[in-house]
């Protein structure tokens, strides 16, 4: 695992977010390396950059992310702590019209880097905050 400066960490954090914010699962999963494992809370692990993206195509079709503020916390021997905010709308029917409900959580995302890109992203929220 490469150390990580904060001016890298910095910036995966802000185009991770971005990506998100853009809607693009694309532009989240370019983000890992090849082999990169997407580990969120309550799902099993997701590994391969393509299946990240697949994953997420059906995981962003829920939400609207409207904003999302973030922050790094830590970073220490490639790992880089963030702590974050969403805020949008969200669906238990992939975006359907009449039942969008707004929503805000509040998480962190453990990045494990490898030479700038993301081996394993660790993400912690409660998956009720989105469907109220």
């Amino acid at each position: 695992m490469a150390e990580t400066d904060e001016d890298t960490a910095a910036r995966i954090v802000h185009q991770w977010a971005a990506a998100f914010l853009s809607d693009d699962p694309v532009a989240v999963a370019t983000l890992y390396d090849e082999d990169g494992i997407w580990e969120e809370t309550g799902v099993e692990p997701i590994r391969g950059r393509a299946n990240i993206a697949d994953y997420l195509a059906v995981g962003l079709s829920y939400a609207t992310y409207s904003k999302m503020e973030s922050r790094v916390v830590a970073i220490r021997h490639g790992v880089v702590v963030t702590e974050w905010t969403w805020t949008g709308t969200s669906s238990t029917h992939a975006r359907a019209a009449s039942d969008q409900t707004p929503f805000s959580t509040t998480g962190i995302t453990v990045f494990e880097m490898d030479d700038d890109l993301i081996a394993r992203g660790l993400i912690y929220y409660d998956h009720d905050d989105l469907f109220n």
